[in-house]
């Protein structure tokens, strides 16, 4: 009687193991790739240069000397410091293929950043020096849209928006005879501006929800001593100046955590 009561337990065992291991070998359907927006806040370290500014206006500095009849002995300066930058975008992934196609809009402030520029000649056989220091003191808001793709944990793309940048253009020029100063001319002025950026983007997420990224920019930022015109200051000097900027730091998905 036991026996045959076994023999259909048996049978309805072996059937539930030979489902559970068809089941097992029976492979997950791929994930959905869905599409995305995300929330991303940003700040990093961006470091600013003018490409050829400074030699180009030191060249127009020496010909104004030489025209005055004075001898350039020494002209330089600096094309940018290393300001922070904070801001924000919104991106949004479409699925394509094996990449996503990412579409992103925002926001960056830059701090206070400097171009300046320092130089001086002398006059021969009159113990007479000339000396021009100047420069452009100025923050600055960049509003972008662009596009790119994602694939894997990278991200490339470009960026194309308006920079607004204000501050104060600076100007000190002095003339020293015989050690003391003979005449001077010292003014500050505000100046703002706002031109096309063009730039590209990278972006790495080493972790979920966090990512370094990369920016490359450049952007015009008008004509140095423009303000000056109804002063004293030689016209070679209002030469137009381009800033380039490469950015680095940490992107946040601030989205993520509510997911």
């Amino acid at each position: 009687m036991s026996r045959f009561v076994c023999r259909p337990v048996l049978v309805i065992l072996a059937l539930l193991l030979s489902a559970s291991v068809a089941t097992a070998q029976t492979p997950a359907p791929p994930r959905e790739r869905r599409p995305d927006l995300r929330i991303n806040i940003h700040g990093g370290i961006g470091f600013h240069s003018t490409g050829g500014f400074l030699d180009d206006a030191c060249d127009a500095v020496d010909d104004v000397y030489a025209i005055e009849g004075f001898a350039a002995t020494n002209c330089g300066g600096s094309g940018g410091g290393k300001p922070f930058s904070l801001g924000g975008f919104l991106s949004y992934g479409q699925p394509f293929g094996s990449v996503k196609l990412q579409f992103q809009g925002g926001y960056s402030y830059t701090g206070e950043n400097e171009i300046r520029i320092e130089s001086d000649a002398d006059y021969g056989g009159y113990n007479a020096q000339i000396m021009l220091t100047g420069g452009y003191r100025f923050t600055s808001h960049s509003f972008y849209g662009g596009a790119g793709v994602e694939w894997n944990k990278l991200t490339i793309g470009g960026k194309i928006g308006i920079n607004r940048h204000a501050g104060d253009e600076f100007l000190t020029q002095r003339l020293i005879l015989d050690g003391e100063i003979y005449d001077e001319f010292e003014d500050e002025r505000p100046s703002a501006g706002t031109s096309v950026l063009v730039g590209v983007r990278v972006m790495y997420a080493f972790v979920p929800g966090v990512r370094l990224f990369a920016d490359w920019d450049s952007y015009s930022l008008g004509d140095l001593y423009g303000k000056f015109d109804d002063e004293d200051v030689p016209t070679s000097l209002q030469m137009p100046i381009r800033n380039r900027a490469f950015v680095v730091g940490l992107s946040l998905d601030v989205s993520s955590f509510y997911k």
